[in-house]
């Protein structure tokens, strides 16, 4: 009788160390495949716990499911602490660290490229590959009057919260505190350097160097000439000549692809057409990358009142300091455009 007792307490004792074993078999062995291909794993704001389980089977990111979900309602991972966001996933990662790293949101920030020469709606469109939120949702936000009001901008000069660099952000950021980030952004990129002093000493606001800025940036690609351009029109401003600048005339008509302006574009009315308007328009064109930017609060010291492109593609410009430099100027550059049929 006792060695029937005996066999049996051992019998348990290997079968209770077998489901031990099995079970934590289970926890620590890899659910992650080793030939992951797909590592990321995006969880939308909003997600239920079967949304992450059927996305997970989805992109072949567990081996089998039963014990995941399982493990992740004894461990408190339900639909009520599913924490959205960007998640990367490592080959061979066990059952148990899956579901601590869900359960913890530490997610990896995305990295969102702002581009000089764009406008909102171009970079925010661009944006969207990066972000959960819509372009739809950011350009709606930006152009809200809570929102504007909030961050002492108009909808005109809103895109100047915008300096140009790569920002990392959490994928699941909500279009408003992206925007929000870009305002600190440009605060901390003002505070610097003593930009504001040097934007004061230039009469202008860093909302007006700013927009002055977008201007240079759509004159040229060629960075040299960015300062002796800006004082051409810190010339301009001080002598109250109206700044003529043709980018604005394309801005105005929204006409991007115009590859020449005419003097029939420069009657098109608009407040941002500086051929009828004296002074700086109501805002940004678009949004001026920090070259730009330091070029109008650094110019050059010139007496030069115009430019004109030089005959050719290198990107260049003619200056000049009288009308009859400028009109010959322009008469080498007229004919060019005509001898190349640009129109």
């Amino acid at each position: 009788m006792l060695k029937k007792i005996g066999l049996g307490i051992v019998f348990l004792v290997i079968l209770t160390g077998g489901v031990a074993f099995y079970f934590y078999d289970q926890l620590f062995s890899a659910v992650v495949p080793d030939n992951l291909e797909i590592t990321e794993l995006k969880i939308k704001t909003g997600s239920t716990f079967h949304d992450v389980v059927y996305l997970l089977k989805q992109n072949k990111q567990i081996k089998k499911d039963k014990m995941f979900t399982w493990l992740a309602g004894k461990m408190g991972y339900n639909d009520k602490t599913i924490k959205p966001g960007r998640y990367i996933l490592k080959p061979g990662t066990s059952n148990i660290n899956l579901v601590r790293l869900l359960r913890s949101g530490n997610q990896t920030p995305v990295k969102v490229v702002i581009y000089e020469g764009r406008t909102p709606d171009e970079l925010l469109r661009k944006a969207d590959n990066n972000i959960e939120t819509t372009s739809d949702e950011m350009l709606d936000t930006l152009y809200s009057e809570t929102f504007l009001k909030s961050i002492g901008r108009t909808k005109d000069n809103a895109m100047s919260i915008f300096i140009p660099n790569t920002y990392e952000v959490y994928w699941n950021i909500s279009a408003r505190n992206f925007l929000l980030r870009m305002k600190q952004e440009s605060d901390r990129f003002w505070n610097a350097n003593n930009r504001r002093d040097l934007a004061a000493k230039q009469n202008l606001t860093p909302d007006e160097a700013y927009t002055l800025a977008s201007i240079v940036e759509k004159e040229t690609n060629y960075k040299p000439e960015k300062p002796i351009i800006a004082g051409v029109y810190l010339n301009r401003l001080q002598q109250g000549i109206m700044l003529q600048a043709d980018p604005t005339v394309v801005f105005a008509k929204k006409a991007f692809d115009l590859q020449r302006v005419k003097f029939s574009d420069l009657n098109f009315k608009s407040p941002y057409n500086t051929y009828l308007h004296t002074g700086l328009p109501p805002g940004p064109i678009s949004i001026a990358s920090i070259e730009s930017i330091e070029a109008v609060l650094n110019p050059a010291a010139h007496d030069y009142i115009f430019f004109c492109v030089k005959p050719g593609y290198t990107g260049q410009h003619n200056f000049a300091a009288t009308s009859a430099q400028h009109a010959a100027n322009a008469k080498k550059f007229h004919d060019w455009l005509n001898e190349q049929q640009i129109k």
